[in-house]
């Protein structure tokens, strides 16, 4: 059997059949359409039972008790038979003839993972979401591949929008994080970067419903924060276990500092006791992790920055920060927020009281720092006693761009 079409749906009557309809509709036969009612309490799992009476490829399951997608998603990988696996959401669908194209490619290439473009669908009109990767239908790395979106920005965290080879999935034990909302962030990365084969071609092959009752939609703040930041937690203690080359490691953190990013937009001070206590119930790693990320979103010595510094900081697209230390961490909060990356935290002579890296941005020793980008704007992170011999450093390394943040 080519493929596995693996649907998790709840409370879904009336879009359900419209995504079964543009699977069907494309007549293949070496498919099977695995459907998990999430506890639906409305006429979803009827809908479904008559599709079963026509066509026999499609399957049920059924869980008691509603327990998210991510486990809905979990129980279609235990039983899945195809070559091939394809996550599609109930309230959406697929292309015309996106089967077939794919088979073709699939057996022809004996790929682990292909990615393409998807249609997105609002009451707002219909929009293209494409990645603009110009080097296309390409066998390359899952790590080249990704390397490649994240150089041009376009990493997209969605599982639908691409199909993985089950063998790929079962030999790296790869499984959705149950419990949690924006579960897939975490698969999604993992099963890129894993890949010994991938492709992207820019094909339209998904088209995703944007709803007002989805799930991230109605999802409640400290939920959202909750599932964004164990993604983190998940990606980050994932980026630490493996060796990965300079390029890969440096892809890695950019798209760390993304979900960084994400989790700060929800963490509002009306949920934050909350937070406190789910943190006391989960390991020491994630403690660890929740500690630094609650001293940045504190903030400790800096109170704000001038309009001409933020002028200045705008202005310029390559950063360094000088110092690793809490002003460090606290400016890295508001470098976030101005949607700005960091290349590197740069130090005088590192120590062990030094971090590796700072939210995935590596700290590094100047004198060890390679390809030196003399354009780049350096940020200094320190108490101003430490400026004059700062400024002199970073003279003799040719960096003359500097920006001094506390007056």
């Amino acid at each position: 059997m080519f493929l596995s079409f693996i649907v998790p749906m709840y409370n879904r009557e009336g879009l359900i059949g419209r995504c079964l309809d543009s699977i069907l509709g494309q007549n293949v036969d070496d498919i099977e359409i695995i459907c998990i009612d999430d506890a639906s309490t409305d006429q979803t799992r009827h809908v479904v039972e008559v599709y079963q009476e026509k066509f026999h490829n499609i399957k049920m399951l059924v869980n008691e008790q509603n327990k998210g997608q991510a486990y809905a998603r979990n129980r279609g990988l235990d039983i899945a038979q195809g070559k091939y696996i394809w996550f599609v959401d109930s309230d959406d669908y697929i292309i015309n003839n996106a089967i077939m194209w794919l088979k073709d490619c699939c057996d022809r290439e004996n790929v682990d993972l292909v990615c393409f473009d998807m249609l997105k669908i609002s009451d707002k009109g219909n929009t293209s979401d494409t990645i603009a990767l110009t080097d296309t239908n390409k066998v390359m790395s899952g790590k080249e591949l990704f390397c490649a979106f994240s150089k041009i920005q376009s990493v997209k965290a969605s599982v639908c929008r691409q199909i993985y080879s089950r063998e790929f999935i079962e030999k790296n034990k790869l499984r959705f994080t149950v419990g949690y909302i924006a579960e897939d962030s975490f698969f999604d990365l993992k099963s890129l970067v894993l890949a010994p084969r991938a492709m992207y071609v820019k094909k339209t092959f998904y088209a995703s419903q944007i709803s007002n009752n989805s799930t991230c939609m109605y999802a409640k703040e400290k939920d959202y924060f909750q599932g964004i930041f164990m993604a983190y937690c998940d990606m980050w203690q994932f980026w630490q276990s493996q060796k990965w080359t300079q390029e890969v490691s440096e892809n890695l953190v950019r798209y760390l500092m993304t979900r960084y990013r994400y989790a700060s937009r929800y963490y509002h001070p009306k949920i934050r006791e909350e937070i406190d206590e789910w943190i006391a119930e989960q390991d020491e790693t994630v403690k660890y992790l929740y500690l630094l990320f609650k001293e940045q979103n504190r903030g400790y010595y800096i109170r704000e920055i001038k309009n001409e510094q933020c002028q200045h900081i705008d202005n310029n697209e390559k950063i360094y920060v000088f110092g690793a230390g809490r002003i460090a961490y606290e400016l890295a909060v508001i470098l976030n927020q101005m949607e700005k990356s960091i290349l590197a935290y740069i130090v005088s002579d590192y120590t062990t009281n030094n971090p590796k890296a700072i939210y995935g941005v590596p700290v590094v020793k100047i004198g060890d720092l390679k390809d030196i980008n003399k354009d780049a704007l350096v940020i200094i992170a320190t108490v101003p006693r430490y400026y004059d011999g700062i400024i002199d450093t970073l003279n003799k390394y040719g960096l003359n761009n500097v920006l001094k943040l506390i007056e």
